[in-house]
């Protein structure tokens, strides 16, 4: 077991197990992530080395509930505001209150070089969910969370807009590769609350919208360098200035190191709402309302005998 990514650098490895071909963790526990490889020897002086695997758990790694504060209800990377935060009533309750940021295209957020999501395996850049509930009116939106380093090196933003609909999600690595999704025409500025989604399970991009699935783009990036600047959020920190600062009202911020599922979206959607989402809409469906129930069927004997046909019998 190693606690970094190398298998040369040795002097810090851990040897956990000889004599099987196949290493079993079970109960898997925070203190067993790590980094870990296979060396195979037969007697002979020469050692082979496998390939390095990295376990990580699947967690929340920040949570921002904007209660009046920028706290991290998920950990330790709190975030200031700056210059101060404005607070308007929310949608998401905790411990008996709802408030939302509310920013007015002056204020926004700041967290460390060191917060999530950052550089490294399991840290919520090469797999995550990013996820915000926002409260728009014709004209506001802005970067909900950002930075961008030096140049073409390692960048973020997680963005959502009023003047095309759009949910978006940017990321770059090293060497000016980079992914992106932009989903647009979604009915975000109606002045109530929505729930925006982005996703990455390593190989695909997905955004969803009110619990529902939009559309999904390509990602492959590994790269990724520390962060140069803060990482914004409500902001981008564009190498050391905050720009395309959002307005509007912002509530309960995560970021997740792996994908939610669809249907862990859906809980989650309908847990703050009750509402359900229509994902596949019967055929017979015909007042529209996602169910084949009495009455779809009472429409359908309402035009019961009911004929095109030419002649008439």
């Amino acid at each position: 077991k190693s606690v970094d990514e190398s298998n040369n650098t040795t002097d810090d490895d851990v040897l956990i197990s000889t004599g099987s071909a196949v290493l079993t963790i079970p109960n898997v526990q925070v203190s067993d992530e790590g980094f870990y490889y296979c060396v195979v020897t037969n007697g002979s002086p020469i050692e082979v080395q496998s390939n390095v695997a990295g376990l990580k758990l699947k967690q929340l790694l920040a949570w921002y509930q904007f209660e009046n504060n920028g706290q991290d209800s998920a950990g330790a990377n709190h975030a200031s505001p700056i210059p101060s935060m404005s607070y308007a009533e929310g949608i998401v309750t905790a411990n008996g209150q709802a408030y939302a940021a509310e920013p007015n295209s002056a204020n926004y957020f700041a967290l460390m070089t060191d917060s999530y999501p950052k550089t490294g395996f399991g840290n919520g850049l090469t797999h995550f969910t990013y996820s915000c509930w926002v409260k728009l009116d014709s004209g506001q939106g802005g970067v909900l969370l950002g930075t961008l380093n030096t140049g073409t090196n390692t960048g973020l933003r997680f963005s959502v807009n009023t003047s095309d609909g759009s949910i978006s999600c940017f990321l770059r690595q090293n060497g000016n590769v980079s992914r992106f999704i932009n989903i647009h025409n979604l009915p975000i500025a109606d002045s109530g609350w929505h729930w925006v989604t982005v996703t990455n399970n390593g190989s695909q991009l997905v955004v969803y919208f009110d619990g529902l699935a939009q559309g999904n783009a390509a990602f492959d990036l590994t790269n990724f360098v520390a962060w140069e600047y803060p990482v914004y959020m409500l902001a981008i920190n564009s190498r050391g200035a905050a720009d395309q600062r959002f307005q509007g009202k912002a509530d309960d911020l995560r970021i997740y190191n792996y994908a939610l599922s669809a249907d862990e979206i859906i809980q989650a959607y309908y847990d703050v709402t009750g509402k359900k989402v229509c994902v596949d809409k019967p055929a017979m469906d015909l007042n529209n309302n996602c169910v084949v129930d009495m009455a779809d069927l009472a429409m359908l004997a309402a035009s019961w005998l009911e004929s095109g046909l030419r002649p008439i019998d």
